[in-house]
């Protein structure tokens, strides 16, 4: 029998069908990317969190939902006033410093419950409306924040008897911390200006505040004018992570074991977490910060707010944070864990590059500091001191910043400062 061949009038038929069908396809997912777009910026909280970790643009343009921004530009964000976090949170989880793909241990468990509300100002303390005077007034960056069930800036104050002002904020640098006092703070005539200086971003982060206030921009519109149209779209960036968990489920690849490493102290050994950013910025030699614009955009901060801070009667007092990365590196013995935190330098450096000029940065800081008569508390010393002859470990696992222990410590050592130097400091 042979075969009919079909009819014209039904293969027409049968294209158009197929034209419609597609075409209602391709509405039905431009539908659903466009309503998943105008969700997501409707509530940005629904963004998946390891989408915003891998992008900067949906990381700083839509992630940040909890912050307001300013314009003109002089702190560049501050939180919204009211916004509180009241969840749990585990400090030892490699995803907090994107660093799930490279960690080859089990997830410790150190979960915690914490809590945290911004005041009317927007700013993290534990009463509002604030009060006309406080005898401290505290700035700096995360490290003003707790990531621990204990907060060293609460066990100050009842260590000093002093009331306490905090206007750090988490990513902020000294820039923006600078401004936070003089908008905020000095009015308050306090008898201490505490300002962190954390040596693991900080150099970065003024030049990333100078270059968004040269824009005449807000902190936000900065960021996405650094992308084109397409990269705006927070869909863009959601799909490019959905696309890769498919391909990694698809074609699994093998972790690169880097983490975690081992630090052996003068007692015990305890296995920790690197950031990426800090080793980087531990990386640059003192002839590359010196002449930069981000060291002279800081050091003229300080020194500005040092001489506004004592035209009021103040003191000022410049706390020098060390990063976890800076500390533990002299004890890593293990050939492989220094091979692995040699790969983390920008540029790459040698054994002998990176071991001679880790402490430039901190050694050119206590020469500034020296030079100008700036009141410095370098808390490297006693922090490393500690950790290696009684064995604490002071910062968290995987998170970066001073865990319950590392907490008490800086607070005593703030404390101790603050009242062996109380006969000096002004009388409000």
């Amino acid at each position: 029998m042979v075969a009919t061949p079909a009819s014209p009038i039904g293969q027409h038929r049968w294209k158009r069908a197929l034209v419609r069908g597609l075409g209602i396809a391709v509405l039905s997912v431009l539908a659903v990317l466009v309503a998943l777009e105008v969700g997501f910026r409707a509530m940005p909280q629904l963004i998946p969190l390891g989408a915003c970790q891998s992008s900067l643009t949906l990381a700083h343009g839509y992630c940040e939902y909890n912050y307001r921004y300013d314009d003109p530009l002089r702190l560049g964000f501050i939180f919204k006033p009211g916004y509180a976090y009241d969840d749990s949170w585990n400090p030892a989880d490699p995803a907090v410093i994107d660093a799930a793909d490279e960690t080859c241990a089990k997830t410790p468990d150190q979960t915690f419950h914490l809590s945290f509300k911004a005041d009317d100002k927007g700013f993290v303390n534990n009463a509002t409306p604030w009060q006309d005077h406080y005898d401290i007034v505290v700035t700096g960056d995360s490290f003003t924040q707790a990531f621990a069930p204990v907060w060293w800036v609460d066990l100050l104050e009842q260590q000093t008897g002093m009331s306490m002002l905090n206007l750090g904020m988490q990513g902020w640098g000294p820039l923006s911390e600078v401004e936070a006092v003089r908008l905020y703070g000095l009015d308050k005539h306090p008898r201490w200006v505490l300002l962190l200086y954390f040596e693991g971003n900080d150099l970065f982060a003024a030049e990333e505040y100078h270059l968004r206030q040269e824009s005449g921009m807000d902190w936000r519109s900065y960021q996405l004018h650094q992308v084109g149209p397409l990269n705006r779209l927070v869909m863009t960036h959601v799909l490019n992570y959905w696309g890769d968990k498919v391909w990694r489920a698809i074609q699994p690849e093998s972790p690169y074991c880097r983490y975690p490493m081992t630090v052996s102290t003068n007692v015990n050994q305890f296995e920790t977490l690197f950031y990426t950013v800090h080793v980087s910025q531990l990386s640059e030699w003192r002839d590359e910060i010196e002449p930069s614009l981000e060291w002279k955009l800081t050091t003229q901060a300080f020194l500005g707010l040092r001489d506004e801070v004592v035209a009021r009667g103040g003191r000022f007092l410049l706390v020098y944070v060390p990063a976890k990365e800076h500390l533990y590196w002299s004890r890593l013995w293990d050939t492989q864990d220094i091979g692995h935190y040699l790969e983390l330098t920008t540029p790459l450096r040698s054994y002998q590059e990176f071991a001679g000029h880790i402490d430039d940065q901190m050694l050119l800081m206590q020469d500034f500091a020296a030079a100008n008569n700036i009141d410095l508390l370098n808390l490297t010393g006693d922090l490393w001191q500690r950790t290696m002859l009684d064995g604490v470990e002071y910062y968290n696992y995987a998170d970066v910043h001073w865990n319950e222990a590392g907490n008490r410590l800086v607070a005593q050592l703030l404390a101790d400062y603050l009242l062996e130097h109380a006969d000096t400091a002004p009388d409000p």
